[in-house]
């Protein structure tokens, strides 16, 4: 044991949810952590950086807080080939999280190692890669740099999705292989 995550909201499935290691940890010995914190009745998500030294954290500093939820947080974490960190988050039982590309759960977030937007992310000033989600479960990045992400559908229609800048992904209106008339519309 190193390090205990201070203020981790255990909930349903709210709690400690993500974490990734930096791509040059010889160089830049840090660890990512997303989790759960409740501040009297607010809920919220945030990712922290933690730094490694002598077998031990030393240091701890959140980069990003965003609402959270008892359920539906989401809260993948992986870096890219060029460096980039990601962070899935969930729509926190929000109708209307998912699309609305200003709100920043619902969606998979692009940021610097230290927790700035990068200047070439698609939306300008805006740590919005893609949107459009439910609550991501599952983040990962192919041998060719391709994000893929699994995402738990209401029911029974969970996803795979190859993960693009500036795409929607349609939940809360598409959910699963668009197989219904309406959804086959609203994906075209």
């Amino acid at each position: 044991k190193i390090y205990n995550v201070p203020n981790v909201y255990h909930r349903r499935t709210a709690g400690l949810l993500g974490m990734v290691v930096h791509p040059d940890f010889e160089s830049k010995p840090f660890i990512y952590v997303c989790y759960t914190t409740k501040v009297r009745e607010q809920i919220f998500s945030e990712l922290a950086k933690l730094e490694y030294k002598d077998k031990k954290i030393v240091g701890s500093k959140v980069l990003l807080k965003i609402e959270g939820a008892n359920g539906h947080n989401g809260s993948r974490l992986l870096f890219d080939t060029k460096g980039y960190l990601y962070w899935a988050t969930g729509d926190a039982h929000s109708a209307t999280y998912s699309q609305d590309s200003t709100t920043l759960n619902g969606k998979v977030l692009r940021l610097t190692d230290e927790g700035l937007i990068p200047a070439d992310n698609p939306i300008q000033n805006s740590y919005v890669y893609a949107w459009g989600f439910r609550n991501i479960q599952g983040l990962t990045l192919t041998s060719n740099g391709t994000i893929m992400t699994s995402e738990h559908g209401d029911a029974i229609e969970d996803e795979i999705n190859w993960v693009r800048p500036l795409h929607n992904y349609g939940w809360i209106e598409i959910e699963g292989y668009h197989d219904t008339e309406q959804e086959k519309i609203i994906a075209s």
